[in-house]
């Protein structure tokens, strides 16, 4: 049993499905199939069983799994070490976040970061929760999210929200947009900061990045909460009664223990510590 095949066992495992196995190694579902019947063949025993719910795996397939898992844990330990030996941080990491805080990374500051590690590769990913599985280590910066099975969140800063609308808007306005995303889990913002708005409050425009919403507030659509980043200083937005309607949120990185620990994560959650100070006006923790 060789490493590569270990590597198809691990995706299919990981992705609970065949076409997305086959999409995480960048190889056709067809190939997938057929190399994991060679490597039960080979093992002469079954690793998965196809349910309605996905592809699982059998009992022999969880102890080949297992002993998977700690040979990806060796081999990445072993590479890291010969990274640090050499004064490296190399590979890719993909970081998934909302649009507008990709904007605010991918300028001077990660300029800054991979002029310092020049082997290193940043993938900058818009998504939102749920997202897919990737083969490579990635970090997800999530404010509500529950995390998934096997991942951890872990506080990285407090980011300053406020109520704006737009200079010819009026205070007595009761319109209003707000981030929804109707395939959010875990706590809802949004149903929170309903509670602040008066009973004859009612929505125009929602959208699922802040960025967009800024956008809509500017343009006199109604009034939005937004990250005070994206709003203060800019000239056609006012801040709409601020006793009310500041508050924060918590933005976490989730991600699994081992890419947590590894070095090559140590060093971009540190860039990001040092970083969301100035690019999202970000609050330290405590």
């Amino acid at each position: 049993m060789n490493w590569a095949n270990l590597e198809i066992v691990l995706a299919i495992a990981k992705a609970k499905s065949l076409t997305s196995a086959a999409q995480l190694l960048s190889m056709d579902q067809t190939t997938i199939g057929r190399r994991l019947s060679a490597i039960e063949h080979e093992l002469k025993a079954p690793l998965f069983v196809r349910l309605k719910s996905g592809i699982v795996p059998t009992e022999e397939g969880l102890i080949v799994i297992e002993h998977a898992y700690r040979l990806e844990a060796e081999l990445s330990a072993m590479n890291e070490r010969l990274d640090f030996a050499r004064g490296e941080v190399s590979g890719v990491m993909r970081i998934l976040a909302n649009s507008w805080m990709l904007e605010k990374l991918a300028g001077q500051p990660a300029a800054q970061l991979l002029m310092r590690h020049p082997q290193l590769e940043l993938r900058l990913s818009a998504r939102l929760p749920p997202v897919p599985v990737y083969s490579e280590s990635t970090l997800s910066l999530w404010f509500d999210a529950d995390p998934r099975e096997g991942e951890v969140a872990r506080p990285l800063c407090r980011i300053p929200y406020s109520a704006y609308r737009g200079v010819s808007v009026g205070a007595d306005v009761k319109e209003w947009v707000e981030f929804r995303d109707d395939n959010a889990t875990g706590r809802n913002f949004t149903r929170q900061i309903r509670k602040r708005r008066s009973k004859d409050a009612y929505v125009r425009l929602s959208a699922t990045d802040a960025g967009t919403l800024t956008s809509a507030v500017q343009a006199g659509v109604g009034i939005g909460i937004l990250p005070v980043c994206l709003a203060e200083g800019q000239a056609d937005l006012v801040e709409h009664n601020p006793d009310r309607h500041r508050t924060e949120r918590i933005l976490h990185v989730h991600a699994k223990p081992e890419v947590h620990d590894n070095t090559k994560a140590r060093v971009v959650i540190d860039w990001l510590k040092g970083t969301v100070g100035e690019a999202f006006g970000a609050l330290p923790i405590g």
